[in-house]
């Protein structure tokens, strides 16, 4: 578990911007990875600052793509 000095610190250290969004969403939203590279657009709610996270992506591929998505069974919420 990182603190939140650790989080910024590693966040300051990502070469691209939508790096550090992603330790970001891993570090504070509790999300594994699979179910964080399975996010879509519309499972963000910022009127109710809330992630829908309701699949998850089984195998990454070695080039960088996603593999397949499974549905995660019932689904979470994560808010602000």
């Amino acid at each position: 578990m990182l603190s939140p000095a650790e989080v910024d610190e590693l966040v300051s250290a990502m070469k691209h911007p939508l790096d550090g969004t992603l330790v970001r969403v891993l570090a504070y939203g509790g999300l594994r990875i699979g179910e964080a590279f399975a996010l879509q657009h519309q499972d963000f709610d910022a009127s109710s600052h809330t992630v829908r996270v309701h699949r998850s992506v089984r195998d990454i591929g070695r080039s960088g793509g996603v593999g397949q998505f499974i549905s995660c069974a019932g689904g979470k919420s994560v808010h602000e």
